[in-house]
């Protein structure tokens, strides 16, 4: 009873932490949207891409080798902890020895292919590196059910952002440079403080774990930078082909629907520590109740969402540029449910060590995902990268369903889930029909809820017979 109060103390915290914490993130996005251009907007989102693949590559895959470390090395973490950090100081002192050296010998070429400047340049390197330093110890707080010290340290990163952020767009000329500077600026804060404690720390080393750390975060590395690059690639490619005005307006409307994934994420967050600690217990078929009851609750939250996709995409942007190409949300809508379908399988495969197989899925994906922008935006324009996503996403889903058969990792698709999948996606569909008629689109929604929640029921009334037997 301990295991199941810990892991729904910490749910709900981090359920609570993310509505506020995104909540205040969609409650100013109105105004940044009204503060800079469309064009603004869209290299801003570009710059945030890049730091997003550079965060991985700066500490690669830590946040992953935490959840083995934590049940190997539990008794001496303190020394992993050093360990880890010593190969994460020298790694970032080599990219940036790299990256920056070739900027210098080829006059900028790094920062002029990214359509930046040499100064972010260096912002986005030290960004990065912050940033997935901040994620590798919220992987930590995660792992010790620390929810709180999570909560307060998302909090402050994102209440500093917002206000660095509003105070320098109000003294720049280019707003995006305001943007970008107030989004790395708690993470260069963190990165310097981090680097404090870890410089004059007394704590020993062993060279052993180095080669720990390395051994399980390298091959990581292919699975979240490919997964990265399928998810971030659009909006760069938007950015350098079609331009930043393209960029700000697919970037704004995934914004929107990027509450989705934020909600996936959470829920994540929870199960996949706790999923761990289950299937060292041997306690399978816990894990599959549980993962059931999380992948109905996000298919009910998605078709919640979509009903009220129009309304929301109006609430959270405040010009119509945007408004006119609301109609994109909901093909990402169905993308983001087919990536969140990924997110549990794509643990246990990790559980269990197959990451490469998984990795050769993503990168195979993602690089699809590449061609298939260059093809179609000659034709169709930047619309067409929310179906070259949502093409790729599917196909990964699907390879990823096919190793799990392989491996015989069955402790979540089932039947069931995959007439959920199937009936979620038919309803949100229904509900982009029925777009511009509120009072159809409501009305589906509502079926949809009730019907999914039954099937819901029924599979907890048939769990429950199970367990007595």
């Amino acid at each position: 009873m301990r295991g199941k109060g810990t892991l729904l103390g910490s749910g709900a915290i981090y359920l609570i932490s993310t509505i506020l914490i995104k909540g205040i993130v969609f409650l100013t996005m109105p105004i940044f949207t009204e503060l800079m251009t469309v064009e603004d907007f869209g290299i801003y989102n570009a710059y945030m891409s890049y730091e997003a693949v550079f965060s991985i590559i700066m500490t690669i895959g830590t946040a992953v080798v935490i959840r083995s470390a934590w049940i190997e090395y539990k008794d001496k973490f303190e020394v992993f902890e050093k360990s880890m950090n010593n190969v994460l100081f020298l790694l970032f002192g080599c990219i940036c020895f790299v990256v920056l050296g070739i900027e210098i010998l080829t006059d900028g070429m790094v920062s002029r292919t990214m359509g930046l400047n040499s100064e972010l340049l260096v912002c986005l390197l030290f960004h990065s590196s912050g940033y997935g330093l901040v994620i590798t110890m919220t992987e930590k707080y995660r792992m010790e059910f620390k929810a709180i010290k999570v909560l307060l340290l998302s909090l402050s990163i994102t209440i500093s952002s917002i206000f660095v952020s509003l105070f320098l767009i109000s003294f720049v000329n280019q707003k995006y440079v305001g943007r970008i500077l107030g989004a790395a600026f708690p993470y260069l804060i963190f990165w310097i403080c981090y680097f404090i404690r870890y410089f004059f720390s007394k704590q020993k080393a062993d060279k052993k774990i180095y080669k720990y750390v390395l051994a399980l975060g390298i091959p990581a590395i292919p699975y979240i930078l490919s997964e990265n690059i399928m998810l971030q690639s659009d909006r760069v490619m938007i950015e350098r082909i079609k331009g930043a005005y393209e960029a700000g307006i697919y970037s704004a409307i995934g914004t929107v629907a990027s509450i989705l994934m934020i909600v996936g994420n959470a829920i994540d967050s929870v199960w996949a520590p706790w999923s761990y600690k289950k299937i060292n217990e041997g306690k399978l078929n816990e894990i599959k109740k549980i993962s059931t009851y999380y992948y109905v609750v996000y298919s009910l939250i998605s078709i919640g969402f979509a009903m009220l996709a129009p309304e929301l995409t109006r609430i959270f942007t405040s010009k119509e540029d945007y408004w006119n190409y609301t109609w994109l949300i909901y093909p990402m809508i169905i993308m983001q449910f087919i990536y969140f379908s990924n997110k549990i399988p794509a643990n246990l495969l990790l559980y269990y060590k197959k990451t490469k197989f998984s990795a050769t899925a993503i990168t195979i994906t993602a690089l699809l995902n590449i061609v298939l922008n260059f093809i179609a935006f000659k034709k169709f324009g930047f619309v067409a990268a929310v179906f070259t996503s949502l093409i790729c996403m599917s196909t990964f889903s699907a390879l990823q369903f096919f190793l799990c058969r392989r491996f015989e990792i069955n402790l979540f698709y089932s039947s069931k889930l995959i007439f959920v999948t199937v009936l979620t996606v038919v309803v949100i569909l229904l509900e982009y029909y029925f777009m511009t008629n509120i009072l159809g689109r409501y009305a589906i929604g509502c079926i949809g809820v009730v019907f999914t929640s039954r099937i819901c029921l029924k599979e907890i009334i048939k769990m429950k017979k199970k367990e007595k037997h």
